[in-house]
């Protein structure tokens, strides 16, 4: 398939952020949307959501509740292409 929409959104405690440049979406002064086509070839394949980096040091605060969600829209972006990714997450020190 070629010229897939594909979605990755990260909820931070309701305010969403669309991938790939992380836009804000926070109705009413926030009502934009990000997304990019991507050719989805047969198999498995892998997308950077976030490249690689050293968290920086939060002492002793920890962040959890945190959640991603990704999935491929059909070509009128009217319904989900297969099912649809979601991930919860947090940060901080180990313990």
């Amino acid at each position: 398939m070629s010229s897939v929409p594909v979605f990755f959104i990260l909820d931070v405690f309701g305010v969403l952020y669309f991938w790939p440049d992380w836009t804000m979406y926070s109705p009413p002064e926030h009502t934009d949307i990000a997304f990019e086509y991507q050719a989805v070839p047969n198999g498995c394949s892998e997308i950077t959501v976030i490249p690689p980096f050293v968290w920086p040091d939060t002492g002793a605060e920890q962040v959890s509740g945190l959640h991603f969600y990704g999935a491929m829209l059909n070509q009128e972006m009217s319904a989900i292409m297969g099912g649809f990714a979601t991930v919860d997450w947090g940060y901080g020190p180990t313990q």
